[in-house]
């Protein structure tokens, strides 16, 4: 089996992780809209509000965020800024994509290693937890560690397939210039 074609297989498995935490993070989502839409019912209806619902919701955005954030990556559905990107050409915008990709993982992973660390360490604890309800904070900690593990993967992803543009609009460019002549 060539690298390129393991080199896939293993992209696609951590497309099928993003996509499954993905779900995880949409149903959490709606977890959460459901929790806040009956406690606002509660508390305005029969004036008794859900307890610890702030602390829940706290908690789920993490999930949220955090699980969704590889997924995104993949889809490539970053907040990005055109406006000098435009200016040039297909092959060297995908090259600076590329590049961005990649820097992103130098962001993403040391946040992903101090995460694990806190996380880790607030485990040894017993009383790092929620004021209200007592949730524990570490599994949360490790969840969004694991979310930024799961992100730089794709960043990783996405900086060498888009360099793989840039290889390939360089010689097809390059093609119907000498096609041209």
């Amino acid at each position: 089996m060539q690298l390129k074609e393991i080199c896939r297989k293993i992209a696609h498995i951590i497309h099928r992780i993003s996509n499954v935490f993905a779900w995880i993070s949409g149903i959490s989502l709606f977890a959460m809209a459901l929790l806040t839409f009956f406690d606002v019912f509660g508390r305005y209806v029969f004036n008794k509000p859900i307890k610890g619902t702030q602390e829940i919701v706290e908690l789920m955005m993490v999930i949220v965020v955090y699980y969704g954030l590889a997924y995104a990556t993949h889809l490539r559905k970053h907040i990005t800024v055109d406006a000098l990107l435009i200016n040039f050409s297909m092959p060297v915008q995908s090259t600076i994509n590329g590049l961005t990709s990649l820097l992103c993982i130098f962001v993403s992973a040391p946040i992903a290693v101090r995460l694990t660390v806190k996380g880790m360490a607030i485990m040894s604890k017993t009383n790092v937890a929620t004021g209200t309800l007592g949730i524990q904070l570490a599994p949360f900690y490790i969840i969004a560690a694991i979310g930024c593990y799961l992100a730089s993967l794709e960043f990783f992803i996405d900086g060498i397939s888009r360099f793989n543009e840039a290889v390939t609009e360089f010689r097809s460019s390059k093609t119907a210039k000498e096609g041209v002549r």
